[in-house]
């Protein structure tokens, strides 16, 4: 339930900062990585939910929730906490769609952590044992955010094509 609480009170900052337009794309870095993190230690070092069990010897399921538990977790919650008072004028985005840069710089974060780990400069081998496979989900991620904007972009083109079609009248020849 606190971190829930904690959470809101992240959101609610995030949102007061956009009502007094001084919020730019670092608080939003920035709170990204707090939550992330704090989300990381909450489930491995306090509850210890993560990390009990070695990647290789893990069933599928397990390595599916573990993923879910530290990627997708933050961010439903952070959905599905209601935000009290915001105003009308506070963009929000919608629940499901892949954007390419954002699935780019989750890529980015993903790459950077894993060498991060790897080269031993952040010596935390829980975070280096899920940042290999959240890295490969994320590169997934930008291949089907393409796809998707390709499928878009060719629907529109179709229904653009349709519809200039349908409004021309068809020209006469004259023989």
């Amino acid at each position: 339930m606190m971190y829930v609480g904690i959470i809101a009170l992240i959101k609610g900052g995030s949102f007061e900062l956009q009502k007094d337009n001084t919020y730019n794309s670092l608080f939003s870095v920035g709170f990204f990585l707090l939550i992330f993190f704090m989300n990381l230690i909450l489930l491995s070092e306090l509850l210890g939910v993560l990390g009990t069990y070695a990647w290789a010897v893990s069933t599928t399921n397990r390595k599916i929730g573990d993923l879910a538990l530290i990627y997708l977790l933050p961010y439903v919650i952070w959905k599905v906490v209601p935000t009290f008072g915001s105003s009308d004028d506070v963009s929000e985005k919608s629940f499901y769609k892949l954007d390419i840069w954002n699935t780019s710089i989750f890529a980015i974060f993903n790459y950077i952590l894993l060498i991060a780990s790897s080269q031993e400069y952040v010596f935390w081998p829980i975070l280096n044992q899920y940042v290999g496979p959240g890295f490969q989900m994320s590169l997934y991620l930008i291949l089907i955010s393409i796809l998707g904007h390709f499928a878009v972009l060719i629907n529109s083109t179709k229904t653009k094509n349709i519809r200039d079609g349908d409004t021309h009248e068809p020209e006469e020849e004259n023989k």
